[in-house]
């Protein structure tokens, strides 16, 4: 695991990207993800927080917990959507129709298909 220092360099970067970019995928040392496959949420637990009472010492916080909890290969997502953020663990998956069988059983409303950089929806 990285120092706190180092930690909250990374996370202060990936607040910028999240508000220009709309999202990102990192490991749990922040490390993100440019790898294939697809990725499914785990049954973990999402967390929503509206884009305006996102700051950086809270978005640092949530980093922290998830950055925790993403152990054996799961990684961190965070996206934008509707003024909404999104936090989720998600697991890759390497096979479409394995993630999508996978995102249904878990009733999801998304995967996200890492090969094309977009989601297909589920619902």
């Amino acid at each position: 695991m990285i120092n706190k220092q180092t930690f909250n360099l990374f996370g202060a970067e990936l607040f910028d990207i999240l508000l220009s970019k709309g999202g990102f995928t990192v490991d749990n040392d922040l490390i993100p993800y440019h790898g294939k496959g697809y990725a499914v949420a785990t049954p973990h637990g999402e967390t929503k927080i509206h884009l305006s009472a996102l700051d950086l010492p809270s978005f640092i916080n949530l980093l922290t917990s998830y950055s925790s909890k993403a152990d054996g290969g799961l990684m961190i997502g965070a996206w934008v959507a509707d003024q909404t953020v999104y936090f989720d663990l998600s697991n890759i998956i390497e096979d479409k129709q394995e993630a999508i069988s996978l995102g249904k059983a878990l009733n999801q409303l998304a995967i996200y298909d890492f090969n094309n950089f977009n989601q297909i929806t589920l619902k």
